[in-house]
């Protein structure tokens, strides 16, 4: 559809920064929220005016924010071209995405690098404004919590592949996961994790146990892949590293809210145990996802979730969208599922000018229909999708 610039936001529900449903209207000027001003003062005056955006009888929330994605519609992120992205980028609006971190598995370094230096050139120049960066998940992960990931192109830490995958980025590369108990771990944190530029690290595909979790989280990282995937366990003499992202009140915690990758009564505990602020859903898709059953990349078998032929869980077929109603009918409150769908998920990616609505931030927002499915979304005060 044709881009409808917004100038103002007139809602009767809007989603406010301090976690509260207020009427109010939203400015917009330059892709930013210029002003908020929350009561129903001036509205007589914009309803039905040329670029106010009437979205009264809908929740206006911030754009939701997926900050681990591997593709969907057929297309995988690691190499796809412009055209391929593209399509993603104008898909996702209509799942309430306004941002999102397209995601890369190890591959031959060369291979790799030149997969992210192709996504950086496409977000540089992108029509729609989406994608806001990427997201590594590997290559240095610990090859006995391999997961889904390919085995054969999992490395040891490393400089030089380090610093190929950051210059490949130019500056987009926001997170990257690793096990910090592999040789040289630490001294990449160091080195690439602090700064201008700095990469946010992520702990997960590891065999950390809590001791090793917690000094990983006092180096710096602040962030878990995946929670319970990929990474031991709890047990009451061996909390592991699910225990230690539950006990740091400073870790994010990722969930991958599919209602397959985790049990609802543990994303339930989870986010008893570290709030809603410190809990970001990820969707964690496929290619497959949203292909209408067509033929499963790569061997995979697709049911409520993509499996490698061995039975491993290789990722899941939603987006944040069916996150969301999903989240609603486990029993969670409407604020705390949209902060893990917004908020939570910027803050763990360092994304700055994302994830609420107040001045400042960019204009990315969603209108929630009464079943919580997107009806009008913005992206930087575009319309990129209407469903009214």
């Amino acid at each position: 559809m044709a881009k409808v610039k917004v100038g103002a936001v007139v809602g009767d529900r809007i989603f406010t920064a301090d976690r509260a449903f207020r009427p109010g209207t939203v400015w917009v000027e330059g892709g930013l929220i210029s002003k908020v001003a929350y009561g129903e003062e001036g509205w007589a005056g914009l309803l039905g005016a040329e670029g106010t955006l009437d979205v009264r009888g809908y929740t206006l929330s911030p754009g939701f924010v997926d900050i681990h994605t591997h593709g969907c519609l057929g297309f995988q992120y690691d190499g796809a071209d412009e055209r391929s992205l593209a399509e993603i980028e104008s898909f996702m609006p209509g799942k309430g995405v306004t941002t999102l971190l397209p995601t890369v598995v190890p591959a031959p370094p060369g291979k790799m690098a030149s997969a992210i230096a192709g996504l950086a050139k496409y977000i540089r120049g992108s029509a729609y404004g989406v994608m806001k960066g990427i997201n590594v998940e590997g290559p240095f992960v610990n090859p006995d919590y391999k997961g889904a990931l390919p085995k054969e192109h999992l490395l040891s830490p490393s400089r030089e592949v380090m610093k190929d995958i950051v210059a490949s980025g130019g500056g987009l590369v926001r997170l990257m996961t690793v096990a910090p108990e592999l040789p040289g771990a630490y001294g990449l944190i160091e080195e690439f994790g602090r700064g201008e530029g700095k990469v946010r690290f992520s702990i997960g595909h590891t065999s950390c146990a809590y001791d090793g979790a917690m000094g990983a989280f006092a180096s710096g990282i602040a962030h878990s892949t995946h929670l319970f995937n990929a990474m031991r366990g709890i047990h009451h003499r061996e909390p592991g590293l699910a225990g230690a992202v539950l006990d740091c009140g400073e870790c994010t915690a990722e969930i991958i809210g599919d209602g397959v990758h985790i049990h609802p009564a543990i994303v339930r505990l989870t986010v008893g145990r570290k709030g809603a602020e410190m809990v970001a859903m990820v969707s964690d898709s496929v290619s497959h996802a949203f292909t209408e059953g067509k033929g499963a990349p790569d061997g995979m078998v697709i049911g409520e979730a993509a499996y490698l032929p061995s039975g491993v869980l290789a990722g899941s077929v939603v987006s944040l969208g069916e996150i969301l109603k999903n989240l609603i009918g486990w029993g969670f409150a409407a604020e705390d599922a949209l902060t893990m769908l917004s908020a939570t998920p910027a803050k763990a990616a360092g994304l700055v000018g994302v994830g609420s609505i107040c001045e400042g931030m960019a204009a990315d927002m969603v209108a929630l229909d009464a079943g919580m499915r997107a009806a009008v979304t913005m992206v930087g005060g575009a319309v990129l999708h209407d469903a009214r």
